[in-house]
């Protein structure tokens, strides 16, 4: 039935590479635009089919055409007509490239007319906030969302990964609930659900089966032919999408490679692959940590990994990947897929001339018999490989610039604690945060230390702020400048253009959220209130009883809004994951429910100097006076 259904088990690249990545595609192509039949048939669903999605697409296409709906899938080639839109709906610049196509998915899906966008979400894990959580951007941040034009069908799943509970339907009622809540008039019945469900489950069993079949298949070939290269292209399962993979598969496949996924790893003749209940795909950085040790011992495979920008967690697990390569001379290749065409190629082709470098290097060593210039030629080497591995251990003391100033902050306290007990092997910090990129943390620390410590998260933070002194914020924004503060004019003794002006004694009340170890850091504060005073305005401190990590700091706007401030600066690190999809996501629904209380967002990182800090708090105020005269032009006319 596999077969049949999904078409050739493997695919050829432009060359005489086999391309298992490519086969996945062409199987996860049956699954396109369906009408549906009966009185669901009118209803269209869209199934975004990017972030966590990509992969389960079978599941889905076939639960929802099984009940009789119509479904859509994105149509890849249009998504730059969708570009404008799309960016204008993002909550952050700094989200990664992936969630970004997600925005161009939903707009090139709505322009062709769906009813509802399916896009589940996901119970926090180690997974990313971003992948577990989009739904909540789509629901607050896309128009037609918002406006009630186009439904959401969002239902919340137990674990990201849908394969660990294929055999337990009872644990996808929640879609069941979600499809109802939308579908008031024709919604299924459970027998019409379950029945759904069983065969969409069989059909993602057999294109799970297929995916395996082709890659054994090519694995074994691989294994056979001592003459056969593959390259295993390793990065986050929604980057293998063709909209963010661009052809590099193709490239590799072209010059005679086999390209596989990281699939290939788990199913390698020489491996074992590791009980369930220590599956490295539960956590990115075991993940990558695992491919590349799995790469080790295999001369014939080479490891490629696709890096996003913005993605810490690619930082970091590429990174210690790298690192555990180059310890055992293996070379390995990182690809920006943010970077354009020409510079994609550029870097495919330096990766292609490092790998045939090492075989060629092995191929030196293997040899009995060596001419002055072959052994010169391996001792050149050799120092190479010695430069690699340096270079690998000083890469590991760096921080990735994509890693949040949470992560980086409570990283530096942590080396100063280890400092001051060089003996100890635990740290005990603040619980500000929990899951996303946090949990890399003991990993960081362990490979910085070069030894095992555990991380203990204390509460205690909230009865007292102080216990945040873990260590150095180093934000660059919040050093005293030269000129201070007062570089800016305040936006009180500017000229007004607007026709109405607030009365002199008026004196805005201007509330702070945002990252704990901004928002109760002394020096922080001080600069804010002072920058605030310039421009006519109070600062009104958080209460720390406010700030949860599980929910960030919403409870905190929600006392805002209770207590009928005039604004809210929302102190965002440039790099939170959960920032851009669970906080910023909900701004523009609270400031909805909030109009009186303007809301702005002012996104700090490493490299924000304090004149820039400065100007974006003035232009904030300058938003929050804006809407006070706005309000009192209204109350106005209404009084008139």
């Amino acid at each position: 039935m596999a077969a049949a259904l999904f078409g050739s088990p493997r695919e050829k690249g432009d060359g005489t590479g086999s391309n298992a990545i490519a086969a996945e595609y062409a199987k996860l192509a049956a699954f396109a635009d369906q009408k549906g039949f009966g009185k669901r048939g009118k209803t269209t669903v869209g199934i975004i089919g990017a972030l966590s999605s990509y992969g389960y697409v079978p599941l889905w296409h076939t639960l929802f055409t099984t009940l009789g709906y119509s479904v859509t899938m994105p149509h890849l080639d249009r998504l730059d007509a969708f570009t404008a839109q799309a960016e204008a709906t993002i909550t952050s610049e700094n989200v990664c490239a992936p969630a970004k196509s997600a925005h161009g998915r939903v707009f090139e899906m709505i322009d062709r007319g769906i009813d509802a966008l399916f896009a589940p979400k996901y119970q926090p894990t180690s997974m990313c906030a971003v992948l577990c959580n989009y739904s909540e951007v789509i629901k607050n941040n896309i128009p037609a969302v918002t406006e009630g034009k186009v439904g959401l069908i969002a239902p919340s799943l137990v674990d990201v990964k849908l394969r660990n509970f294929y055999d337990e339907p009872e644990k996808f009622a929640t879609v069941l609930e979600a499809i109802r809540g939308f579908d008031k008039s024709t919604a299924p019945t459970d027998a019409e659900f379950y029945e759904a469900l069983e065969r969409a489950l069989q059909v993602q069993r057999a294109f799970d089966t297929e995916c395996v079949t082709t890659h054994r298949e090519t694995v074994e070939e691989l294994f056979h032919n001592k003459d056969k290269h593959g390259v295993v292209i390793a990065a986050r399962p929604y980057h293998l999408a063709t909209d963010q993979l661009k052809g590099i598969d193709g490239k590799f496949a072209a010059h005679g490679y086999a390209v596989l996924s990281p699939l290939a790893i788990r199913i390698s003749l020489r491996q074992v692959p590791p009980p369930t209940e220590e599956d490295p795909t539960s956590n990115q950085i075991l993940f990558l940590r695992w491919i590349a040790e799995g790469a080790i011992d295999e001369p014939s495979m080479n490891v490629v990994f696709l890096q996003t920008a913005n993605c810490g967690y690619d930082a970091v697990s590429i990174a210690e990947a790298r690192r555990i390569l180059a310890e055992h001379n293996r070379r390995c290749a990182v690809i920006d897929i943010d970077a354009a065409a020409e510079e994609i190629d550029a870097q495919v082709n330096a990766a292609l001339e490092d790998f045939e470098n090492e075989r060629a290097h092995r191929e030196l060593e293997d040899s009995e018999t060596l001419s002055p210039a072959q052994a010169i030629e391996l001792l050149v080497d050799s120092y190479k490989d010695e430069s690699l591995r340096i270079d690998a251990q000083k890469r590991s003391t760096d921080l990735p610039d994509s890693l949040c100033n949470t992560v980086s902050a409570l990283f530096r306290g942590s080396l100063d604690s280890f400092a001051e007990n060089p003996e100890s092997n635990e740290v005990r910090l603040p619980a500000v945060c929990k899951g996303c990129l946090v949990e890399l943390l003991p990993s960081l620390l362990s490979r910085n230390l070069e030894r095992d410590v555990d991380v203990i998260w204390d509460d205690h933070w909230i009865e007292s702020p102080e216990s945040l002194s873990v260590g150095p914020l180093r934000l660059q924004a919040f050093e005293a400048a030269e000129d201070g503060p007062t570089a800016t004019v305040p936006l009180h003794h500017r000229q007004a253009s607007e026709p109405y002006s607030l009365p002199v004694d008026f004196t805005p009340t201007i509330g702070l959220a945002g990252n704990p170890l901004l928002c109760f850091d002394r020096s922080v504060v001080a600069t804010l209130a002072e920058l605030v005073e310039q421009n006519g305005g109070r600062l009104l401190p958080p209460d720390p009883a406010n700030f949860r990590p599980e929910d960030g700091y919403s409870q905190q706007l929600e006392a805002y809004g209770r207590q009928g401030i005039d604004g809210v600066l929302c102190l965002q690190d440039a790099h939170c994951l959960k920032e851009h999809v669970n906080i910023r996501g909900s701004l523009a629904s609270l400031q909805r429910r909030y109009p009186a209380m303007q809301l702005v967002a002012i996104e700090v990182s490493d490299d924000t100097s304090s004149i820039a800090l400065s100007n974006r708090v003035s232009l904030a105020i300058c938003r929050i006076l804006d809407r006070k005269r706005e309000q009192r032009c209204e109350a106005e006319e209404q009084t008139a």
